[in-house]
């Protein structure tokens, strides 16, 4: 199955939460965040509904199958909310 691609918001709070759960990222935003409905909140008090609504649209198949890109090089043209690159 094709999925639409990623926005930039949404790509961003899936990188925040790889970075910041480590290598089992995808099982635990799948069964610890997805199936419970939560919204993530980082370190810092962020929160991410953007992950929410991935699970709306795209759906636990969708995660299993994705791989998450390598994060661009930094030219300061793209940086997220949190000053991070996209």
């Amino acid at each position: 199955m094709k999925y639409r691609e990623l926005k930039w918001d949404e790509l961003e709070a899936l990188r925040v939460f790889a970075a910041e759960k480590g290598r089992s990222w995808k099982e635990e935003l799948a069964f610890k965040y997805w199936m419970n409905a939560r919204i993530f909140v980082d370190r810092e008090g962020f929160e991410y509904p953007e992950l929410h609504r991935l699970r709306n649209e795209l759906g636990p198949k969708w995660l299993a199958a994705y791989k998450l890109p390598e994060a661009p090089k930094v030219d300061g043209s793209k940086l997220s909310r949190r000053g991070n690159p996209i």
